[in-house]
C-alpha cells in the first residue's frame, strides 16, 4: 500500500487533536458557530492563538535581545572615550521584540478579516466588502468603518437590532484602539517600519567600563508607551472586545 492509500485509509479513523494553551484559550470565544462559518471561526481561533503566542513571546523572550545588546556594548564599545560635548546613542534593532510586535499586529488584523466573514454570513448580508477595511463614520475614517456601514445599511429588518449592536461595538473599540493597531500593521506590511517607534537603545557615556540592564532604554511606540506594555494592552482590549462581540453574535 502506498503513502497516499495509507492517508486515505486513516481519514476514517477516530481523531484526537492535542493543542497548546494559546489555542485552548481561543475556544473561549470561537466555538459553537454554525457549520457554514466554521472555517472562519477556526481561522479566528488560530489567529487569536498566534496573537497570544506573540504577546507572550515578547514578555518572556525580550531578555535575549537585551543580553545580545549588552554583550556587544561591553565587548566593543565600553571603555571608549568621546569628546565631552559629543553625545552618542547606540540602538539595537533586535529580532525577538520586532518578531513579537509585528506578528501580533499581523495576526490581529487577520483575525478581524475572518471575523468580518462570520458577520456577513451569519446576518446574510450581500455586499462587496470582504475584509475589515477602513471607512468613514460621521466624517472620520476608522478601521472596520466599511463593515460598520454595511451593518447599518445592508441588513434586513429582521437583523437590524443585532446589526446595530455589532456596529456600535466595532465603532467604539475601533476609535479606542483598533484603528491605531491596524495603522501600525499597515506600516509593517506596506512601509519600512512603524512610524515613530524607538528601538532598544543606550546613551553612551565616555569611558564607561561596563553597561548593565539598567542602562538600556526599552523599545517604545511613538507615544512613548513601552512595546511590551502596548502588546499587553492590545491583548486586554481584544479580549474585552471579543467577550461583548461574540455574545451578541450568538444571541
Amino acid at each position: 500500500m502506498n503513502q497516499k492509500e495509507n492517508l486515505t485509509k486513516d481519514i476514517s479513523l477516530p481523531t484526537l487533536i492535542l493543542t497548546g494553551e494559546e489555542k485552548w484559550a481561543s475556544f473561549r470565544f470561537f466555538r459553537g458557530f454554525p457549520q457554514k462559518v466554521q472555517k472562519y471561526a477556526n481561522a479566528c481561533g488560530d489567529r487569536y492563538a498566534l496573537f497570544c503566542y506573540y504577546v507572550n513571546l515578547l514578555k518572556t523572550q525580550l531578555h535575549h535581545d537585551i543580553e545580545d545588546f549588552l554583550s556587544y556594548l561591553n565587548k566593543h564599545i565600553a571603555g571608549h572615550t568621546f569628546k565631552k560635548e559629543t553625545k552618542f546613542v547606540a540602538y539595537y534593532h533586535g529580532v525577538v521584540y520586532l518578531a513579537a510586535l509585528y506578528g501580533s499586529l499581523i495576526s490581529l488584523k487577520s483575525l478581524f478579516d475572518n471575523l468580518t466573514q462570520i458577520i456577513l454570513k451569519l446576518l446574510k448580508i450581500k455586499t462587496d466588502v470582504k475584509y475589515f477595511k477602513k471607512g468613514k463614520i460621521n466624517g472620520k475614517e476608522i478601521a472596520g468603518g466599511d463593515v460598520v456601514n454595511v451593518l447599518r445599511n445592508n441588513c434586513s429588518k429582521q437583523c437590524e437590532e443585532k446589526a446595530e449592536k455589532l456596529a456600535r461595538v466595532i465603532e467604539i473599540h475601533s476609535e479606542k484602539w483598533i484603528t491605531q493597531a491596524v495603522r501600525y500593521r499597515d506600516a509593517v506590511v506596506h512601509e519600512h517600519e512603524i512610524p515613530g517607534i524607538k528601538h532598544m537603545r543606550v546613551i553612551l557615556i565616555s569611558g564607561k567600563r561596563e553597561y548593565s540592564k539598567n542602562d538600556i532604554l526599552m523599545p517604545e511606540m511613538e507615544d512613548g508607551i513601552p512595546v511590551i506594555d502596548y502588546c499587553q494592552n492590545l491583548l486586554r482590549n481584544l479580549e474585552c472586545f471579543l467577550r461583548v462581540f461574540i455574545s451578541i453574535l450568538h444571541k
